[in-house]
């Protein structure tokens, strides 16, 4: 019996070990490499990055590094071979389980060197990328298709402006801008032959402004993006967008600059945070569940966005907004302008009504009272009156036979003293 107990404490040990290893065992920690085109900073990796982020925080079973391109500022550093030499450094194919690529520069880059031991046969998730035709035909890829939504915005624009004559569409010469430019010549190619257009892919910051003063309706602007200059510096694509708001007199759209950005119309647009989201939960499923049935290409939602001034400025009727449009600097009403103001002051009043009603409701419950003691009050004088009256009555009848009696009884008193 003795040796028993002293060997539960071991055995005890053993099945903890064990549990704690089974435990371990199934908490195993996937490594995602996530390769960034650009850089830190730019608007729309970054929102994918974080996207990225806020899908994989929540789980202590990813660990995510971060790797940055700067495929703006040296769009061919990627093909150097030194920059395969600085993965082969750093990684090792044991420690990348999966692979996710932001916009088309990295993922060329997996792709050129896809046989490399550190990529070879390892899952790819891709977004970020428009044509997205050109990689369907690769086994492990996944895809994030980035709407550009050119087609839906001329569409809005050929009905806000029915007598436009000419789409003048503002880029860069980089390997996205070029892919925008291409796309775009083919819709007009294709659907809107009566429109000329013009492509800007060169641009100067210091004749922005007067080249784009310069251009009046019926020509429309559509800005795209642009992140280099004329001389292949790299600009700030916020810093192209203010100038060309704040110098064109013509209509001009654009997707996400709209919201940051004055003097834009609107345009369709989706956004980096949305194809970051659904590359984090691709990655997540395809590490989960590497036999599950996972759609080759995601398709994000398209949103609608508009500027209330510059509808208003151009007068476009509010019957060729799209539905479920966000109208951005919307004047309010004054319920909405004055809300919480109202709310509290509303409250307050009830607060007020509420003591009002108890007071009076105590009021009339004394003057009940009141009436109920002064009632009380005249019935107590009517009772101590009438009491008077009856012994008063009592008295008066009480009176006269009592005479009689004391009149007899001075009689009888008298014939006695004289028997």
């Amino acid at each position: 019996m003795f040796r028993i107990v002293s060997l539960l404490p071991i055995l005890f040990f053993l099945l903890f070990s064990l549990f704690e290893t089974k435990a371990f065992a199934e908490e195993d920690v996937s490594e995602i490499l996530y390769i960034n085109s650009y850089h830190n900073g730019y608007f729309w990796s970054d929102g994918v990055t974080e996207g990225i982020k806020n899908t994989l925080k929540n789980s202590s079973n990813y660990v995510l590094n971060i790797e940055y391109l700067d495929a703006k500022k040296d769009p061919n550093y990627y093909k150097d071979p030194l920059c395969i030499n600085y993965f082969e450094r750093k990684y090792t194919p044991e420690t990348i389980d999966l692979i996710i690529t932001s916009d088309n520069d990295a993922l060329d880059f997996i792709l050129m060197n896809l046989n490399h031991s550190l990529f070879r046969n390892k899952k790819i998730v891709a977004c970020g990328i428009s044509n997205i035709e050109a990689y369907q035909t690769y086994e492990n890829l996944y895809l994030v298709k980035e709407i550009t939504t050119f087609e839906e915005t001329i569409d809005i624009m050929t009905s806000f402006f029915p007598d436009m004559e000419k789409l003048i569409f503002i880029s860069d010469n980089l390997s996205s801008g070029r892919i925008y430019i291409e796309q775009v010549s083919q819709i007009i190619d294709t659907q809107f032959k009566n429109i000329e257009l013009e492509v800007w892919d060169c641009i100067d910051l210091n004749t922005l402004a007067k080249r784009v003063s310069r251009i009046k309706f019926p020509s429309v602007l559509f800005y795209s993006t642009v992140n280099n200059d004329c001389n292949n510096q790299t600009v700030n694509e916020y810093d192209v967008a203010e100038i060309i708001g704040k110098n064109t007199r013509a209509p001009l759209f654009s997707g996400h600059y709209t919201t940051t950005t004055k003097g834009f119309i609107g345009g369709c647009m989706t956004t980096g945070l949305q194809n970051g989201k659904m590359a984090g939960n691709l990655a997540i499923d395809l590490l989960i569940d590497n036999k599950k049935n996972i759609k080759k290409i995601t398709i994000p939602e398209v949103i609608t966005v508009f500027d209330h001034k510059s509808l208003t400025k151009f007068r476009i009727p509010k019957k060729l907004i799209p539905n479920n449009s966000i109208i951005l600097d919307k004047p309010e009403n004054f319920w909405k302008r004055n809300k919480k103001l109202l709310s509290i002051s509303f409250l307050i009043i009830l607060q007020l009504f509420i003591v009002i009603g108890l007071l009076y409701r105590s009021v009339i419950q004394q003057k009940k009272f009141e009436k109920k003691l002064i009632i009380a009050r005249d019935k107590a004088k009517e009772s101590n009156t009438l009491k008077s009256i009856f012994l008063e009555n009592i008295s008066h009848e009480m009176r006269t036979p009592l005479n009689s009696i004391v009149g007899f009884s001075d009689v009888l008193s008298d014939v006695i003293i004289d028997k």
